[in-house]
């Protein structure tokens, strides 16, 4: 992100917690009880006196929603709330909690999902969180929560007896407690788990992670293999060279992003980097994912950022590379290793709880230690030394990792029940 966008992000964010805290008052000026929930969380409030009859709908709770965001979480969520609407035959509500899209990226927005998932643009509905006030809800309305701060918001609304906990479906892409420092926020994080909400978890490591860390039980059926873009995959997989006599590393480097463990992966990179030099080896380093300076893993041997990259482009920089490094300190087992490997490269990665290693030969998860890593690095580089030829695209493994994602979404409907 440039330093223009930044600041914006940051006038925004300011907005956003302005008109929250506007909406809060409000809220306990009108129902005192509300009170006890006031300050837990920007959020917290959120959804508290807005409801009133309205044609049914299914509202889809994002934490934001951008034209240069839709990547893997955001993507799923969005396809997750189009398939329950669908099913339901009522419209979508795209309930925008933090800084509202604009209206291009709205009209961006709502096109592509009538393009790719079949939706009526007609019953499609964004509505930034301040905006709430004036639309309608009904009783049978479904709710979906996609992050912890919109399943707590949802939480709150249920204890004061707004909406029925029982038609709250919970999307839980991720063991998002990891994501915060020991605080009020991340016991939230936690809390919602056991908020009694219809959980829909996005794969089966992570499932047996919440049901270890959580004791929360989710039923197979709605345990979901995570949702890969074949279509790009194949064509990334068509597009793989192999160049001889070089090595081509890509890092999936998000310094902002704490749970990617930036500073690991530079470490594992600036002990592989003097190894692949001295064996003689052409090889290039560059991240993908962020934005960062060049930095130096050793004499020769840079780091070159290629920075955030689009949807599409994103693929095009997968296929050009021979092992890709990503890391994600939390238990799902995250798009970019499982892309590489579906796409005919090799990934490696860190193992979390056991999850990891045997889900494909040419994945190499190891403990997250720098020598470890390196020593992946190494390995993944003989392996692909040993056989250049492109392995095609093979996403076999990952019926290893959930159910078929329609079979999922028919069991969670099922359990919300009849309008």
């Amino acid at each position: 992100m440039t330093v223009l966008g930044k600041v914006q992000a940051g006038l925004n964010r300011k907005r956003y917690l302005q008109r929250s805290a506007e909406l809060s008052q409000r809220t306990v000026e009108h129902m005192p009880k509300a009170l006890r929930y006031q300050g837990l969380h920007a959020e917290s409030l959120s959804l508290v006196g807005l409801l009133s009859v309205a044609e049914p709908s299914v509202n889809l709770l994002l934490p934001e929603l951008r034209r240069d965001g839709l990547f893997a979480g955001i993507k799923t969520a969005l396809e997750v709330g189009v398939a329950v609407a669908l099913s339901r035959g009522v419209k979508l509500r795209l309930v925008v909690m933090n800084a509202p899209p604009s209206k291009s990226d709205i009209e961006y927005l709502c096109g592509k999902l009538a393009a790719e998932f079949g939706i009526s643009i007609s019953r499609i509905e964004v509505v930034p969180i301040h905006e709430m006030k004036n639309s309608g809800f009904s009783e049978s309305d479904v709710w979906i929560a996609t992050y912890w701060t919109t399943a707590h918001a949802l939480d709150v609304a249920a204890r004061l007896q707004l909406i029925d906990r029982r038609r709250v479906i919970y999307l839980i892409q991720d063991y998002e407690p990891l994501f915060l420092p020991a605080s009020t926020d991340s016991a939230l994080a936690s809390a919602t788990y056991h908020a009694g909400f219809v959980s829909l978890v996005n794969s089966t490591p992570l499932r047996a992670f919440l049901k270890e860390r959580e004791s929360l039980q989710v039923d197979a059926a709605r345990t979901f293999a995570p949702r890969l873009d074949h279509k790009l995959l194949e064509k990334a997989a068509l597009e793989r060279e192999s160049m001889s006599g070089s090595l081509r590393i890509l890092f999936y480097g998000r310094p902002s992003k704490p749970r990617n463990m930036f500073n690991l992966g530079v470490s594992a990179l600036r002990s592989v980097a003097p190894e692949l030099v001295k064996s003689g080896c052409h090889v290039t380093f560059r991240s993908i994912g962020e934005t960062h300076r060049d930095i130096e893993l050793s004499d020769g041997a840079v780091l070159r950022s290629v920075g955030k990259v689009s949807w599409g482009e994103y693929f095009k920089v997968l296929a050009s590379a021979d092992v890709l490094l990503s890391l994600q300190a939390s238990p799902h087992p995250s798009h970019p290793p499982l892309d590489a490997v579906a796409s005919g490269g090799r990934s490696v990665t860190n193992e979390v709880a056991g999850t990891r290693a045997h889900l494909h030969p040419r994945l190499f998860a190891v403990n997250p230690d720098p020598d470890e890593l390196c020593g992946a690095i190494l390995e993944a580089r003989s392996q692909h030394e040993a056989d250049r030829r492109a392995s095609g695209f093979d996403d076999a493994f990952m019926s290893s990792l959930g159910v078929n994602f329609d079979s999922a979404i028919a069991s969670t409907v099922d359990q919300i029940g009849a309008s």
